[in-house]
């Protein structure tokens, strides 16, 4: 059997504008490491300026000749993948939930987070990557109660699972990789592994005995890290596992095993201290053989861990179809209630020119618009939720009746 090696790298690259400290000279230094050879595919996330992209791209070609971004939002999803094998097709999925449009600080909901997919030919066979960038988490992972956007998140771990599932059938090999904000136990980390059949790389690797934490995010050792505003716990003060390399074989055509994965560009050599982003990067290496005997096993099997992860989800989707109808009630009454205060304020006020009349015209004014968001948000965004939800909850119960049968 022909025997070769896949080496990859995942890594969200902290790439804001304005925001992000260091921005540009990281970047500078995230392409001169990424000339160097190591890899075979990487995937990168948070690259949202086009010229840190072309960067990039300019400075790898030799090494990466291949190389695509995905569009989307008003920002761009962020996204991009660099091969040394020629892409052959690619495609995006964007998520039909990212977060709200009036949470102006979180800034998701106008990024237009995706699933990108590029088909890669290499080394002989067909590899599918997906890469994508999850909801961030804005409350600590220990209590959901206060993590506003988790259903937004379970939704996307769903979508993300069968985007894979469904687009994946002639590939030889699936890679899925980055900045998954859930952490391995999660429900949304149980959701994308076992729906979406993958595998993670971290967690079957043959070096375990270097006895690394695998924490990508919120390390104490980051120079960006903020210790007092860290969220993700991962059972670990140190940091969060988010950011994942998860795989799958076709067991028709090829073996494959992970011979190590481990993070990789952490500090910055010879840069004060500097780190790379504020997540740590993900690499593993594949040893892929050829299978020369077909009679091998179904792609898919009955999987309990699926099951249950999918059991699991349901009341998550009740209660976020809830959520969002009282929501919709709630953005309806205020809508109303300032609908009333503004006939009122056009009762008491005169015609005549005054301070108080020109403030009072102002305030007219604000809260005619704040009226018309409010219904905006009632009628079109909570509902349009809502739906999303039903048939969310629709599509899981589908699946859990198709593999109670085949049980």
């Amino acid at each position: 059997m022909a025997s070769r090696e896949l080496r990859v790298l995942t890594l969200n690259c902290w790439g804001l504008a304005v925001v992000s400290k260091n921005r540009e000279e990281r970047m500078r230094h995230i392409a001169k490491e990424l000339s160097k050879g190591r890899y075979d595919i990487v995937a990168l996330q948070e690259v949202w300026l086009a010229k840190d992209y072309e960067m990039i791209q300019e400075m790898t070609k030799d090494v990466l000749p291949y190389s695509h971004y995905f569009h989307s939002g008003m920002v761009g999803g962020g996204i991009c993948v660099l091969s040394k094998g020629p892409i052959i097709d690619t495609f995006y999925y964007p998520f039909r939930l990212n977060g709200y449009c009036h949470r102006i600080l979180q800034g998701d909901w106008y990024a237009g987070k995706m699933i990108g997919m590029c088909a890669i030919q290499h080394q002989g066979i067909t590899i599918n990557v997906y890469t994508t960038h999850l909801h961030a988490l804005y409350g600590p992972s220990l209590d959901p109660s206060l993590d506003e956007p988790l259903p937004h998140r379970l939704v996307q771990a769903f979508e993300l699972s069968e985007f894979v599932q469904h687009t994946s059938a002639g590939s030889d090999l699936v890679l899925v990789m980055g900045d998954l904000n859930t952490e391995p136990q999660s429900l949304a980390g149980r959701i994308i592994k076992s729906n979406g059949g993958l595998t993670d790389a971290w967690e079957v690797r043959e070096n375990k005995d270097d006895n690394q934490p695998g924490t990508t995010c919120e390390t104490a050792s980051n120079a960006f890290t903020f210790i007092k505003t860290r969220y993700y716990h991962d059972a670990s003060p140190e940091g969060g596992r988010i950011d994942y390399v998860l795989y799958r074989r076709n067991p028709k055509t090829i073996q494959i095993q992970c011979k190590e994965s481990q993070l990789t560009m952490g500090k910055i050599p010879g840069a004060n201290g500097l780190n790379y982003s504020d997540h740590e990067g993900v690499e593993a290496a594949f040893e892929i053989q050829d299978v020369t005997d077909s009679a091998t096993n179904s792609l898919w099997y009955v999987d309990v861990n699926r099951l249950q992860a999918l059991k699991d989800l349901l009341p998550q989707m009740q209660r976020a179809k809830e959520s969002a109808i009282s929501g919709r009630l709630w953005f309806l009454a205020r809508a109303l209630c300032t609908i009333i205060l503004i006939i009122f304020l056009s009762c008491v006020s005169d015609t005549g020119y005054s301070v108080i009349n020109v403030v009072l015209g102002m305030v007219h004014v604000v809260l005619i618009l704040a009226a018309a968001f409010f219904f905006c948000v009632g009628v079109i965004v909570k509902q349009a939720e809502k739906n999303v939800y039903v048939g969310i909850e629709k599509d899981v119960r589908l699946r859990i009746e198709r593999l109670q049968d085949q049980k």
